[in-house]
């Protein structure tokens, strides 16, 4: 008899243990259940290592962007927004402008423009970086704004090699900026375009003051002025300064205020030297901040000015 007196308890309290574990597995079983359905959230910034913003698939396609790889560990898509259709508008921030075939060539004269919607009120410039401009010398670009500061001025953009260069320009009271290339007769160079254009806000670190075509903010890098690399000064064009603050070039010249060791602001002559008349380049200090450097080119008849390019370092006080 008491093999089987001692045997029912133990059944029981094996039972009891058994179902008091169910409850405790179907927990864990509806945790795991309700985290496959968690939201994943993300900020739609640019993409570091590719061209595009991180937008979820759906959205991407919704707003006629095209994929190019993932970002937010593999929950979102680098979405590329980009346009060779002249005439078009774009609508989207950090949006590529391209020639009509891209990456296909273009050859065939012809005027063609984009214009870049404001998105909203807070946004105060555009910046347009040349990832890709080989145009032909007879052509000519022009951006035009309702600020009435058009840079580069007058003359427009004209010649090759502005590739890594860039450029804000103002919206002022305006909603949109216009973007046009007029493509000259000569059928025999290849334009090839790819600007990406990406509205500042008025709030933004990355806002130029008011009147600058260029903007850096590095410690030490490098400007030189448009189509350097092909060696050709764009006439008629003024950076950052009127023309009037050069008035003693006859042809170009670089304003640097608080110019230290010299009795001018001015330089315009063949070598960058705070010494007038000097066969060698030298270096000019400068402690005005913020530190502005100011182009202008008056002659539009000297067509074969080289530009210059220039090395700066920033140092602590």
């Amino acid at each position: 008899m008491f093999p089987n007196l001692v045997f029912y308890p133990i059944i029981i309290l094996i039972l009891l243990c058994g179902l008091s574990n169910i409850p405790a597995l179907g927990h864990q079983r509806n945790k795991r259940i309700l985290g496959l359905f968690n939201i994943i959230r993300f900020d739609n910034v640019e993409c570091n290592d590719r061209e595009g913003v991180c937008f979820s698939t759906g959205d991407c396609i919704n707003m006629g962007g095209s994929t190019n790889g993932n970002c937010a560990s593999g929950f979102g898509v680098c979405c590329v927004f980009s346009t060779n259709t002249c005439g078009s508008t774009v609508t989207q921030n950090v949006s590529f402008i391209r020639n009509p075939g891209f990456p296909s060539a273009l050859n065939s004269p012809q005027t063609c423009s984009f214009t870049i919607q404001r998105l909203n009120t807070n946004i105060c410039q555009l910046r347009l970086d040349f990832l890709r401009r080989a145009v032909g010398t007879g052509d000519e670009i022009t951006v035009t704004s309702a600020s009435g500061f058009n840079p580069p001025g007058i003359g427009g953009l004209c010649g090759d090699n502005m590739d890594g260069q860039h450029m804000y320009v103002e919206f002022g009271s305006g909603n949109s900026i216009t973007w046009s290339i007029v493509v000259g007769s000569d059928t025999s160079v290849n334009r090839l375009w790819n600007i990406k254009t990406s509205q500042i806000p008025c709030n933004s670190n990355f806002k130029a003051p008011n009147g600058c075509v260029q903007y850096f903010t590095g410690p030490s890098g490098t400007i030189s002025s448009y189509n350097r690399a092909g060696q050709r000064l764009p006439v008629g064009s003024t950076y950052q300064n009127s023309t009037s603050q050069v008035a003693a070039c006859t042809a170009a010249g670089i304003t640097i205020p608080g110019a230290v060791g010299t009795t001018t602001n001015t330089f315009c002559q063949t070598k960058f030297n705070a010494i007038n008349a000097q066969t060698v380049n030298g270096v000019i200090r400068s402690e005005e901040i913020p530190f502005r450097l100011g182009v202008a080119v008056q002659d539009a008849g000297n067509a074969n000015l080289e530009g210059f390019e220039l090395t700066y370092n920033q140092i602590p006080c």
